[in-house]
Protein backbone atom coordinates (compact mmCIF):
# COMPACT_ATOMS: atom_id res chain seq x y z
CA UNK A 1 0.00 0.00 0.00
CA UNK A 2 1.28 3.65 -1.02
CA UNK A 3 1.85 5.95 1.23
CA UNK A 4 -0.66 8.32 0.23
CA UNK A 5 -3.05 4.77 0.37
CA UNK A 6 -2.30 4.80 3.77
CA UNK A 7 -2.48 8.08 5.35
CA UNK A 8 -5.82 8.93 3.10
CA UNK A 9 -7.67 5.94 4.72
CA UNK A 10 -6.31 6.64 7.89
CA UNK A 11 -7.77 10.25 7.20
CA UNK A 12 -10.77 8.93 5.97
CA UNK A 13 -11.81 7.02 8.81
CA UNK A 14 -11.72 10.31 10.92
CA UNK A 15 -13.99 11.89 8.60
CA UNK A 16 -11.45 14.00 7.11
CA UNK A 17 -11.77 13.62 3.62
CA UNK A 18 -15.48 12.89 3.32
CA UNK A 19 -16.58 14.33 0.14
CA UNK A 20 -12.96 15.44 -1.01
CA UNK A 21 -12.16 12.90 -3.46
CA UNK A 22 -10.31 10.01 -1.83
CA UNK A 23 -11.55 8.00 -5.01
CA UNK A 24 -9.22 10.01 -7.25
CA UNK A 25 -6.42 8.78 -4.77
CA UNK A 26 -7.19 5.24 -5.50
CA UNK A 27 -6.59 5.75 -9.03
CA UNK A 28 -3.44 7.56 -8.82
CA UNK A 29 -2.19 4.41 -6.84
CA UNK A 30 -2.79 1.75 -9.47
CA UNK A 31 -1.11 4.40 -11.77
CA UNK A 32 2.10 4.18 -10.24
CA UNK A 33 2.03 0.73 -9.02
CA UNK A 34 4.66 -0.52 -10.96
CA UNK A 35 6.70 1.85 -10.07
CA UNK A 36 7.22 0.51 -6.64
CA UNK A 37 6.62 -2.95 -7.13
CA UNK A 38 9.68 -3.28 -9.72
CA UNK A 39 11.99 -1.85 -7.10
CA UNK A 40 11.65 -5.19 -5.08
CA UNK A 41 11.86 -3.29 -2.33
CA UNK A 42 8.98 -2.40 0.99
CA UNK A 43 6.17 -0.22 0.44
CA UNK A 44 6.94 2.88 2.74
CA UNK A 45 4.53 3.56 5.57
CA UNK A 46 4.11 6.58 7.51
CA UNK A 47 5.05 6.05 11.93
CA UNK A 48 2.79 4.95 14.08
CA UNK A 49 0.23 7.70 15.37
CA UNK A 50 1.54 9.95 12.60
CA UNK A 51 -1.82 11.81 11.75
CA UNK A 52 -3.29 11.50 15.10
CA UNK A 53 0.41 13.38 16.69
CA UNK A 54 -0.61 15.92 13.23
CA UNK A 55 -4.13 16.67 14.72
CA UNK A 56 -3.80 16.34 18.23
CA UNK A 57 -0.37 18.55 18.20
CA UNK A 58 -2.10 20.71 15.24
CA UNK A 59 1.90 21.07 14.25
CA UNK A 60 3.48 21.44 10.90
CA UNK A 61 1.53 18.08 8.65
CA UNK A 62 4.45 17.44 7.01
CA UNK A 63 6.42 17.50 10.08
CA UNK A 64 5.04 14.14 10.86
CA UNK A 65 6.49 12.30 7.96
CA UNK A 66 9.87 13.19 8.70
CA UNK A 67 10.33 10.78 10.96
CA UNK A 68 13.83 9.13 10.38
CA UNK A 69 11.44 5.49 10.31
CA UNK A 70 9.72 6.36 7.67
CA UNK A 71 11.53 6.21 4.24
CA UNK A 72 10.60 8.59 1.42
CA UNK A 73 13.45 7.48 -0.90
CA UNK A 74 10.73 5.69 -2.99
CA UNK A 75 8.18 8.63 -2.96
CA UNK A 76 7.54 9.58 -6.77
CA UNK A 77 6.98 13.01 -7.73
CA UNK A 78 3.29 12.00 -8.30
CA UNK A 79 3.45 10.60 -4.46
CA UNK A 80 5.49 13.61 -2.94
CA UNK A 81 2.35 16.00 -4.05
CA UNK A 82 -0.11 13.70 -2.97
CA UNK A 83 0.95 13.71 0.74
CA UNK A 84 1.44 17.78 0.26
CA UNK A 85 -2.02 17.60 -0.54
CA UNK A 86 -2.96 15.89 2.34
CA UNK A 87 -1.09 17.75 4.52
CA UNK A 88 -2.79 20.93 3.13
CA UNK A 89 -5.91 19.26 4.46
CA UNK A 90 -5.11 18.41 7.62
CA UNK A 91 -4.09 22.13 8.17
CA UNK A 92 -7.07 23.57 6.64
CA UNK A 93 -9.35 21.34 8.94
CA UNK A 94 -7.06 21.98 12.36
CA UNK A 95 -7.52 25.48 10.95
CA UNK A 96 -11.38 25.58 10.58
CA UNK A 97 -12.33 23.53 13.51
CA UNK A 98 -11.77 25.43 17.11
CA UNK A 99 -11.51 24.07 20.29
CA UNK A 100 -14.72 23.28 21.95
CA UNK A 101 -15.19 25.83 24.81
CA UNK A 102 -16.94 24.62 27.96
CA UNK A 103 -19.90 26.48 29.45
CA UNK A 104 -18.59 28.26 32.93
CA UNK A 105 -20.59 26.81 35.61
CA UNK A 106 -23.24 28.91 37.46
CA UNK A 107 -22.08 31.08 39.84
CA UNK A 108 -24.67 31.77 42.45
CA UNK A 109 -25.21 35.35 44.04
CA UNK A 110 -26.38 34.30 47.42
CA UNK A 111 -23.83 31.29 47.43
CA UNK A 112 -27.20 28.71 47.92
CA UNK A 113 -26.98 25.43 45.62
CA UNK A 114 -30.99 25.96 45.63
CA UNK A 115 -30.56 29.25 43.64
CA UNK A 116 -28.00 27.02 41.19
CA UNK A 117 -30.35 24.02 40.76
CA UNK A 118 -33.49 26.34 40.42
CA UNK A 119 -31.40 28.50 38.12
CA UNK A 120 -30.47 25.65 35.92
CA UNK A 121 -34.00 24.67 35.76
CA UNK A 122 -35.44 27.85 34.42
CA UNK A 123 -32.61 28.18 31.41
CA UNK A 124 -33.49 23.95 30.76
CA UNK A 125 -36.70 25.40 30.28
CA UNK A 126 -35.79 27.90 28.10
CA UNK A 127 -35.95 31.12 30.41
CA UNK A 128 -33.68 33.71 29.41
CA UNK A 129 -32.55 37.47 29.51
CA UNK A 130 -35.02 39.83 30.76
CA UNK A 131 -37.38 37.02 32.13
CA UNK A 132 -34.98 34.97 33.55
CA UNK A 133 -33.79 37.96 35.74
CA UNK A 134 -37.42 38.09 36.92
CA UNK A 135 -37.83 34.90 37.53
CA UNK A 136 -34.82 34.31 39.54
CA UNK A 137 -35.35 37.92 41.41
CA UNK A 138 -38.64 37.36 42.64
CA UNK A 139 -37.98 34.13 43.94
CA UNK A 140 -34.90 34.88 45.47
CA UNK A 141 -37.19 37.61 47.85
CA UNK A 142 -40.06 35.33 48.39
CA UNK A 143 -37.06 32.51 49.80
CA UNK A 144 -35.12 35.06 51.62
CA UNK A 145 -32.47 34.62 49.38
CA UNK A 146 -32.93 30.91 48.60
CA UNK A 147 -32.98 29.96 52.50
CA UNK A 148 -36.16 28.69 52.79
CA UNK A 149 -39.09 26.97 50.50
CA UNK A 150 -41.13 27.49 53.04
CA UNK A 151 -43.04 30.36 54.72
CA UNK A 152 -41.85 31.09 58.15
CA UNK A 153 -45.24 32.30 60.07
CA UNK A 154 -47.47 29.95 60.50
CA UNK A 155 -50.22 30.29 58.08
CA UNK A 156 -52.97 31.18 60.72
CA UNK A 157 -53.40 35.03 58.82
CA UNK A 158 -55.06 32.76 55.94
CA UNK A 159 -57.71 31.42 57.84
CA UNK A 160 -60.93 31.64 56.18
CA UNK A 161 -59.65 33.34 53.03
CA UNK A 162 -62.31 32.33 50.26
CA UNK A 163 -59.85 34.28 47.87
CA UNK A 164 -57.37 32.16 48.38
CA UNK A 165 -60.06 28.77 48.40
CA UNK A 166 -59.55 28.42 52.52
CA UNK A 167 -63.32 27.16 53.12
CA UNK A 168 -62.34 24.31 55.50
CA UNK A 169 -61.12 25.04 58.92
CA UNK A 170 -57.35 24.63 59.22
CA UNK A 171 -56.62 25.57 55.55
CA UNK A 172 -54.73 28.60 56.34
CA UNK A 173 -51.73 26.85 57.86
CA UNK A 174 -52.34 23.78 56.22
CA UNK A 175 -52.05 25.24 52.90
CA UNK A 176 -49.37 28.55 53.78
CA UNK A 177 -46.32 29.42 51.69
CA UNK A 178 -44.49 26.86 49.93
CA UNK A 179 -42.11 26.29 47.17
CA UNK A 180 -39.73 29.09 45.67
CA UNK A 181 -42.46 31.78 44.79
CA UNK A 182 -44.34 30.47 47.56
CA UNK A 183 -47.82 29.47 46.67
CA UNK A 184 -50.98 29.79 48.88
CA UNK A 185 -54.44 28.35 49.88
CA UNK A 186 -56.42 25.43 49.21
CA UNK A 187 -56.81 26.49 45.64
CA UNK A 188 -53.51 26.75 44.05
CA UNK A 189 -52.82 23.89 45.85
CA UNK A 190 -55.77 21.61 44.00
CA UNK A 191 -55.06 23.35 40.87
CA UNK A 192 -51.22 23.33 40.68
CA UNK A 193 -51.43 19.37 42.01
CA UNK A 194 -53.80 18.79 39.11
CA UNK A 195 -51.81 19.82 36.41
CA UNK A 196 -48.91 18.03 37.87
CA UNK A 197 -50.33 14.98 38.76
CA UNK A 198 -49.49 15.08 42.53
CA UNK A 199 -51.78 14.66 45.60
CA UNK A 200 -50.54 18.29 47.01
CA UNK A 201 -54.33 18.43 48.47
CA UNK A 202 -53.78 15.80 50.92
CA UNK A 203 -49.54 16.35 50.60
CA UNK A 204 -49.06 19.82 50.60
CA UNK A 205 -45.61 19.43 52.45
CA UNK A 206 -44.33 17.69 48.96
CA UNK A 207 -43.77 21.28 47.53
CA UNK A 208 -41.29 21.45 50.67
CA UNK A 209 -38.86 19.05 48.35
CA UNK A 210 -36.68 21.16 46.25
CA UNK A 211 -37.66 18.82 42.80
CA UNK A 212 -41.66 19.89 43.34
CA UNK A 213 -40.73 23.28 44.57
CA UNK A 214 -39.18 23.89 41.35
CA UNK A 215 -41.88 21.93 39.30
CA UNK A 216 -44.47 23.99 41.06
CA UNK A 217 -42.98 27.40 40.95
CA UNK A 218 -42.73 26.46 37.17
CA UNK A 219 -46.75 25.84 36.95
CA UNK A 220 -47.48 29.16 38.57
CA UNK A 221 -45.19 30.98 36.72
CA UNK A 222 -46.53 29.99 33.56
CA UNK A 223 -50.05 29.92 34.10
CA UNK A 224 -50.45 32.86 36.52
CA UNK A 225 -47.45 35.91 35.80
CA UNK A 226 -46.42 34.96 32.04
CA UNK A 227 -49.47 35.59 30.70
CA UNK A 228 -50.39 38.69 32.83
CA UNK A 229 -47.14 40.19 32.15
CA UNK A 230 -46.15 42.46 29.09
CA UNK A 231 -42.67 43.75 29.96
CA UNK A 232 -40.47 41.77 32.82
CA UNK A 233 -38.63 44.43 33.27
CA UNK A 234 -41.44 46.37 34.74
CA UNK A 235 -41.07 44.77 38.50
CA UNK A 236 -43.95 46.49 39.14
CA UNK A 237 -46.30 44.35 37.02
CA UNK A 238 -44.37 41.06 37.59
CA UNK A 239 -45.02 41.39 41.58
CA UNK A 240 -48.51 42.54 40.98
CA UNK A 241 -48.93 38.49 39.73
CA UNK A 242 -47.22 37.35 43.10
CA UNK A 243 -48.00 39.71 45.83
CA UNK A 244 -51.06 42.08 44.67
CA UNK A 245 -50.11 44.24 47.25
CA UNK A 246 -46.57 44.66 46.23
CA UNK A 247 -45.05 43.43 49.26
CA UNK A 248 -41.28 44.02 49.02
CA UNK A 249 -41.82 45.73 45.80
CA UNK A 250 -37.79 47.60 45.94
CA UNK A 251 -36.17 44.53 47.47
CA UNK A 252 -37.62 42.71 44.31
CA UNK A 253 -36.58 45.16 41.91
CA UNK A 254 -33.02 45.13 43.79
CA UNK A 255 -32.76 41.15 43.32
CA UNK A 256 -33.33 41.18 39.44
CA UNK A 257 -31.46 43.96 39.01
CA UNK A 258 -28.55 41.61 40.26
CA UNK A 259 -29.35 38.98 38.33
CA UNK A 260 -29.60 40.86 35.06
CA UNK A 261 -26.30 42.35 35.50
CA UNK A 262 -25.13 38.48 36.25
CA UNK A 263 -26.31 37.61 32.71
CA UNK A 264 -23.75 39.93 31.23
Amino acid sequence: MKVYEVVDEDLDRRGFLKGLGATAAVGATSANAANFQSNNKPIPTPPDDAINDVVKQKEDPLGAFADKNFDKSYLTPIDKSKVEQIATRIKNFVRKTPEPVKPKPYEPITGSKMETALHNFAVNLGIKGAELAAFMGQTAHETNNFKTIKEYGSGHKYEGRKDLGNTHKGDGEKYKGRGFIQITGRYNYTQAGKDLGLDLVNHPELVEKPDVAAKVTWWYWKNRVRPNVANFADVKQVTKQINPGLKGLEKRAQATHSFKVAQQ
